[in-house]
């Protein structure tokens, strides 16, 4: 129908981000000056992505395997992108990646548990669960990353979860 919403390209999350990459490398190479002031960058990516572990509950593991295919392999380019641009020596930027578990609900903050009360563990020993609301990923964003300069998650893999 003419009201349905356009389909995201199958690359969307890889493309935009070697693009973010590509001009703040421009922009560096132009204006060396302003490579003293990085920004902060935070994606939000998804479970079952994880290279290192299992990080969802057995029952949605068919569903993450058949129905996400192709937006997880966007999503490991993407990853793979902020990991390798953190680190390197003349990083562009720092970075950070939330991987919640599948979202439910919209912003609305009403709607949420607070994002005191997450599970929020790195990559390697990452906590599991099933759902996790959108505002409470947005809140700890901003709470976690934003506001207190995300000193604590530069160059990680977290996962969230209630």
């Amino acid at each position: 129908s003419s009201d349905s919403l356009p389909s995201t390209p199958p690359e969307f999350c890889a493309t935009t981000t070697k693009n973010i990459v590509q001009v703040l490398h421009d922009i560096y190479a132009e204006r060396s000056s302003t490579a003293a002031h990085e920004p902060l960058i935070v994606v939000i990516s998804t479970t079952r992505v994880s290279d290192v572990c299992k990080d969802v509950p057995f029952g949605f593991q068919t569903m993450y395997h058949i129905a996400l295919v192709d937006p997880h392999k966007d999503k490991k380019e993407m990853e793979k992108m902020i990991i390798e641009n953190t680190t390197r020596v003349n990083a562009v930027f720092r970075g950070a990646i939330a991987r919640p578990g599948l979202s439910t609900g919209d912003q609305n903050v009403r709607g949420c548990k607070g994002w005191q009360k997450l599970k929020v563990r790195q990559e390697n020993k990452p906590v599991i669960g099933y759902t996790i609301h959108r505002a409470d990923v947005g809140e700890w964003i901003f709470e976690e990353t934003i506001r207190t300069d995300g000193q604590r998650w530069f160059g990680q893999r977290v996962t969230l979860t209630k």
